[in-house]
């Protein structure tokens, strides 16, 4: 007890290139070193919630209460439907507790899948949020666009985010998978070996892994010009990139890549 208690002074112990932050998920006050504020970084002691994180909720309180306030004090109201996807535990609890909001899964229940839905989960949900998914869905992605703002209410929004870079196009890592598999081979390495429509067996290297290799394996890198248009034609409007930063609450952005944004579905 006595080392955490020495662990936390040290912690709060303000000095130059520091910032004080209450976080906006879970309420408690932090003090970080400004460069620790990554799109994956910055992670709150408490709850362990990182930049994006922080930020994904900053939009929904805004979206609800017109300013960002933190996620405990949002008000119960179980009028509001909302769905995650795979979204941590550390909002998503709070979020079940507060709306009518269900996280998902692709790979455990409750299972769902954004490329096969169902004509019940259409006009459904109020927001819906998506983070850090896309980049992993295979292809083509434009029907899982299409699919996320059917499942939006008219006027409902999607906050989402992708790691994307910022010119050019997608780039797509797998453009045609038939029958796949990744394995490990005797080298080491990780490998996608696909046979495609011919019966021929394509091997692709170099994969990139989120979470780890062997995890979640990267699918593609969006460009924004690019991911805009995938949103603009599934439907969606009023798309804006939350690049804001609101060190009250941790949240800042020293980089322009992979920034969640907002979108409404008309």
């Amino acid at each position: 007890m006595k080392s955490r208690l020495s662990s936390l002074k040290n912690r709060f112990n303000p000095l130059p290139g520091k910032l004080c932050f209450e976080c906006n998920i879970c309420g408690h006050k932090n003090v970080l070193g400004i460069d620790e504020l990554q799109r994956e970084g910055g992670a709150c002691f408490w709850c362990g919630s990182v930049v994006r994180f922080r930020s994904l909720m900053a939009i929904l309180s805004a979206l609800l209460y017109n300013e960002i306030i933190p996620l405990p004090d949002f008000k119960r109201n179980k009028k509001i439907t909302g769905m995650g996807m795979s979204d941590a535990s550390c909002y998503a609890s709070p979020l079940s507790a507060a709306f009518s909001y269900e996280n998902t899964y692709y790979h455990q229940e409750p299972f769902f899948d954004i490329t096969k839905i169902e004509e019940s989960d259409h006009d459904k949900f109020d927001f819906v949020i998506s983070s850090d998914v896309f980049e992993h869905v295979l292809s083509p992605i434009q029907p899982a666009f299409d699919n996320l703002c059917k499942i939006i209410k008219p006027g409902g929004s999607l906050i989402f985010s992708v790691p994307y870079k910022m010119a050019g196009e997608t780039e797509e890592h797998f453009p045609v998978l038939n029958e796949f598999s990744v394995q490990k081979e005797s080298s080491g390495e990780w490998a996608l070996l696909n046979k495609n429509a011919n019966g021929e067996t394509e091997r692709y290297s170099n994969l990139v892994f989120h979470g780890g290799s062997g995890a979640t394996l990267e699918m593609r890198l969006f460009s924004l010009e690019a991911l805009m248009k995938n949103l603009r034609e599934a439907g969606f409007t009023d798309i804006r990139v939350h690049n804001e930063p609101a060190f009250k609450y941790g949240i800042y952005w020293p980089k322009p890549f992979g920034i969640p944004l907002l979108a409404r579905k008309g």
